[in-house]
């Protein structure tokens, strides 16, 4: 691998950071109680683990994808298109992984009758 290609996404996954702590901060929560809730944790450790693999192999691609596609000879054009289709790909991927988290908030609740404001007791 080029190493400027490492140096490169070395520092945009740096920028990351964060997030991806974030990211293990909530896995670990989810297992610390996958006793009480196993599925849900489950959903959310899938989800997590699929929005923080995103993260890291997307920081490389992203960053591998305009090299490649200079070194290769490609026109500009050709590298819009190929990176917007990188982009939905990622985009439909997120979405999943979203779709997941809202699933293991508000998917396992059991249905309650609405409570009315101002109504007593």
């Amino acid at each position: 691998m080029d190493s400027s290609l490492l140096i490169a996404s070395a520092s945009s996954l740096l920028v990351r950071v964060p997030l991806l702590i974030v990211y293990g901060v909530a896995i670990g929560y989810a297992v610390v109680r996958w006793d009480k809730h196993p599925q849900v944790s489950l959903l959310v450790v899938l989800a997590i683990a699929g929005l923080a693999l995103q993260v890291v192999a997307g920081t490389f691609i992203a960053t591998w994808i305009p090299m490649h596609l200079r070194q290769s000879g490609k026109t500009a054009s050709e590298m819009g298109a190929f990176i917007s289709l990188y982009g939905v790909v990622s985009a439909v991927f997120a979405a999943g992984f979203w779709g997941m988290l809202v699933a293991a908030i508000f998917g396992w609740r059991a249905a309650q009758e609405p409570t009315r404001r101002g109504a007593s007791s």
